[in-house]
């Protein structure tokens, strides 16, 4: 599993979710997150918010963590977006990167955002930065806590397979 995408090295929320389950689980996370994770992953590697939107609930499993990271990840580069754009165009153009990020993953949407803008060419450092480690705080919490949903989901799966 790589831990960035291939063509603008942007973490892979699948790596993270991964690598938080092997260290909650001391190693054996990885066994139960891992084929959920590559499950809905898209054959060009991408993971999308579309495929994740079904997974709500703790129930649902750490795809509901998923779920939320692409969440913010798709608002985050919706964000980044409108620099590259005019004043008038800001708006629409940025709507547009979000829902290309929602459907066809993040690649995809810096793929049409490069394709259009029509201002200044748009920083991809910048775009690291804020789905980095800056990305967790951007839904107002920490990693600590998405760590902490992961391991909330993997009890809740252990304790319902035990119990039948």
């Amino acid at each position: 599993m790589d831990t960035h995408t291939r063509k603008y090295r942007l973490p892979d929320r699948g790596y993270a979710l991964v690598r938080w389950a092997h260290e909650l689980a001391k190693g054996r996370g990885t066994v139960v997150v891992e084929p959920d994770i590559e499950g809905i992953r898209r054959p060009g590697g991408a993971l999308t918010f579309v495929d994740a939107a079904p997974f709500r609930t703790v129930s649902d499993g750490p795809l509901s963590v998923l779920r939320e990271l692409l969440d913010l990840e798709a608002l985050e580069l919706r964000a980044w977006s409108r620099r590259g754009f005019a004043r008038f165009h800001k708006r629409a153009a940025a709507k547009q990167a979000e829902r290309i990020c929602r459907e066809q993953g993040s690649e995809a949407a810096v793929d049409w955002v490069l394709a259009n803008v029509t201002t200044d060419q748009v920083d991809l450092d910048e775009l690291r930065d804020r789905l980095g480690a800056r990305l967790y705080t951007a839904g107002g919490r920490d990693e600590d806590f998405y760590r902490a949903q992961v391991g909330r989901c993997i009890e809740y799966r252990r304790r319902r397979q035990l119990n039948g």
